[in-house]
């Protein structure tokens, strides 16, 4: 049991046995009603019990939850429900693709496909477009996608896992979260988006901008992710909480928030902190008598290899690291 399990309790907690969200807890004289209680236990002491009455929270429009695997697309026009993109071996989310090409069949919804395919040119760094094509039969459509790197469209299967595993959630997120005719933009979208293993099939540019340009585009909707990466605390919004999952035999599960500024903190530092619990990230590769590069950005390690080159032309190797010392206060 670990960060997937928490999501799945969590997940569970928040919706009914049809995978959808718990929206009417219980109805005492039609009006809706309800507590929570928690209790915090320290070996036999109860040192907390707090209950909360409903009002002292907001309603949820929308919920759904992604597994660590988000790279298959439904055959059905069908939306998937929570189990199939969460619980299952092998998740399945709603088919986008198929929300495309209805969009492409009407004018009077072809705004919303335009914006579903800029948000996803957004959202993925090396997507440049997205089309609707009539087969060569002209018996249906499909989508096609281009990157940029890449002068040809491609189809689905043939995207980078980072890439399908991006449109199949957002895609399966926006379907569900934009049944309400009242949305007009991004802003307008609320609910509660759960993702494990976030970092899965990502480069690290792209776990940092996503979390950046999901918190902008949707600034209405809570995320909850986990990940084995630090790159998406870097771009995580100033009001994120923390929570590291420990796990030993003396206590089990537990769950700690993190009271750390991570806006100050590279990748380096957020390694070594609790959450991954490094002791040091020093390559096992390094001989003993070779120094450890400690810059936060590769040009200046550049740059020092090069003035370290030109003075030990020069110079013994202890003036030499005299020197570079020097020249690194500066």
């Amino acid at each position: 049991m670990g960060k997937t399990s928490i999501l799945e309790a969590l997940t569970i907690a928040l919706c009914d046995d049809d995978g959808n969200l718990l929206k009417n807890i219980t109805k005492k004289n039609n009006l809706e009603s309800a507590q929570m209680s928690v209790e915090v236990h320290e070996k036999d002491t109860n040192i907390i019990n707090d209950t909360s009455n409903l009002d002292n929270f907001t309603r949820i429009k929308y919920i759904s939850a992604y597994s660590a695997i988000r790279t298959f697309l439904s055959k059905s026009y069908d939306d998937s429900t929570i189990e199939e993109t969460f619980f299952q071996e092998k998740p399945i989310m709603s088919n986008i693709e198929k929300k495309l090409t209805i969009l492409d069949s009407n004018k009077e919804l072809k705004p919303f496909l335009n914006l579903i395919i800029d948000l996803l040119k957004k959202l993925i760094p090396n997507l440049q477009d997205i089309k609707v094509e009539i087969n060569e039969y002209h018996t249906g459509k499909y989508v096609r996608y281009k990157e940029k790197d890449n002068e040809d469209y491609m189809n689905f299967d043939k995207l980078a896992m980072g890439m399908k595993g991006i449109i199949g959630f957002i895609g399966d997120f926006l379907i569900k979260f934009t049944k309400d005719k009242a949305i007009k933009t991004t802003k307008d979208i609320e609910g509660i988006v759960i993702i494990d293993e976030f970092d899965n099939h990502l480069h690290p540019k792209w776990q940092k901008n996503l979390v950046q340009t999901l918190s902008e585009l949707f600034p209405n909707v809570q995320f909850i992710v986990s990940t084995h990466s630090p790159i998406p605390l870097l771009g995580a919004p100033a009001n994120t909480i923390i929570l590291n999952v420990e796990r030993n035999e003396q206590d089990g599960i537990i769950v700690k928030k993190l009271d750390v500024d991570f806006s100050t903190l590279t990748p380096n530092a957020i390694l070594t902190s609790p959450i991954f619990g490094f002791d040091n990230i020093i390559p096992i590769s390094k001989p003993n008598d070779e120094f450890v590069n400690t810059e936060d950005n590769y040009q200046k390690i550049v740059e020092k290899e090069k003035q370290r080159k030109e003075i030990t032309n020069y110079l013994s190797d202890e003036k030499t690291e005299k020197l570079l010392k020097l020249l690194d206060k500066e």
